[in-house]
């Protein structure tokens, strides 16, 4: 099994959700920017996941899965927010992601 790529801004979130993939046996690595997330990108294997968030510092990570489509890698991609908001949810589908998830469903799971 491949890792868990986390793309998120927040360090304290970001923290939160790599120990809870951790503890459930999964291998992950997390980066705060969207040229952070590039460079992950450009070294991704096939089995490799991607949870990002969709606002961040420096773009979002809408664009960043367009273009991860456009490279033809057609890793499974779930986007997360703070701002549920169907215009998003439905431009995140359209462009491949496999979910579009509230951060408060992540901050209640066990």
């Amino acid at each position: 099994m491949g890792r868990i790529i986390i793309v998120e801004d927040n360090l304290t979130f970001s923290g939160y959700v790599c120990g809870l993939l951790q503890s459930k046996g999964f291998q992950t690595v997390s980066t705060s920017t969207c040229n952070g997330a590039r460079k992950l990108f450009a070294k991704m294997s096939e089995d490799d996941i991607v949870l990002a968030d969709l606002r961040l510092n420096d773009g979002d990570g809408i664009t960043l899965l367009e273009e991860l489509r456009i490279q033809g890698k057609r890793n499974p991609y779930i986007i997360m927010t703070d701002y549920d908001e169907v215009p998003t949810a439905v431009r995140s589908m359209k462009s491949g992601a496999e979910d579009y998830i509230p951060k408060k469903l992540l901050e209640m799971s066990p």
